[in-house]
C-alpha cells in the first residue's frame, strides 16, 4: 500500500467550526449563554475568557495583529450552580436548578421551570414546574466599559475591534487537558449615548 508524503496534510485531527463574530455597540452590557454539547456538566472544569485589543488604525477594517502593549480584558464566566440535591420540601424558584441524586449516583439535573411552590411530587414525574437540565451552560459577561479605552474608538461609519478567546480546563487530573473551542473578533460599533 502506497503512503502519503509526510507532508500532504489531508486530514485535519483538531478542527473547528471556524471563528465567531460578537459585535457589540460601545457601551453595551450584555451577557450570552454558551452552551458546550461535548460537556455532560460544567462543574469541574475552569473557565477563561479574555478580549485583547486589536491594533486599530482608524479603517474599520478587522486588524490582523494584536495591539503592542493594549488593553487586555477578562471577561466574567458564569457556571449556572446547582442548589444541591433535590429535596421534597424546599420551595425552589424558577430557573433553580437541582441534582437529582438515587442510591449515591447522580442521574439528572433539573431546572424549575414554573412558579415558586413545594410539591413532594419528584422533578423528573413532574412535568409542568419542572424540566431536564443539561448543566453544560455558561455564560459570559460583556461589560459596558469594554473597549471604552482603547487607544483608536470607533467613529459612525468605522468600527474597532479585538480579539476574544475561551479556553477551558480540566481541575483535580493529574495531567489537566485545556480546550480552546471559542475564538474569533469583537466588533465595536459607534454609540452616541456612549458619548452624551
Amino acid at each position: 500500500m502506497a503512503r502519503a508524503d509526510i507532508t500532504s496534510q489531508s486530514i485535519d485531527l483538531q478542527s473547528d467550526n471556524g471563528a465567531v463574530l460578537f459585535s457589540l455597540i460601545q457601551g453595551e452590557q450584555l451577557a450570552y449563554q454558551i452552551t458546550l454539547d461535548w460537556l455532560l456538566s460544567v462543574a469541574s472544569f475552569d473557565f477563561e475568557a479574555v478580549v485583547m485589543e486589536a491594533d486599530n488604525n482608524g479603517t474599520g477594517e478587522l486588524p490582523s495583529v494584536a495591539k503592542t502593549g493594549g488593553v487586555n480584558t477578562t471577561l466574567t464566566v458564569v457556571k449556572p450552580v446547582s442548589s444541591g440535591n433535590w429535596n421534597a420540601t424546599t420551595a425552589y424558584d424558577y430557573g433553580v436548578i437541582v441534582s437529582r441524586t438515587i442510591f449515591g449516583v447522580l442521574t439528572s439535573f433539573q431546572k424549575k421551570s414554573y412558579g415558586v411552590s413545594i410539591n413532594s411530587t419528584t422533578p423528573e414525574s413532574d412535568s409542568v414546574n419542572w424540566e431536564l437540565y443539561v448543566n453544560n451552560k455558561i455564560i459570559l459577561q460583556f461589560p459596558s466599559s469594554l473597549s471604552s479605552t482603547y487607544a483608536t474608538q470607533p467613529t459612525p461609519n468605522l468600527p474597532v475591534f479585538g480579539f476574544f478567546e475561551l479556553a477551558i480546563s480540566e481541575t483535580g487530573n493529574a495531567f489537566n487537558r485545556t480546550w480552546k473551542p471559542m475564538r474569533g473578533a469583537i466588533q465595536f460599533n459607534y454609540s452616541p449615548t456612549k458619548l452624551v
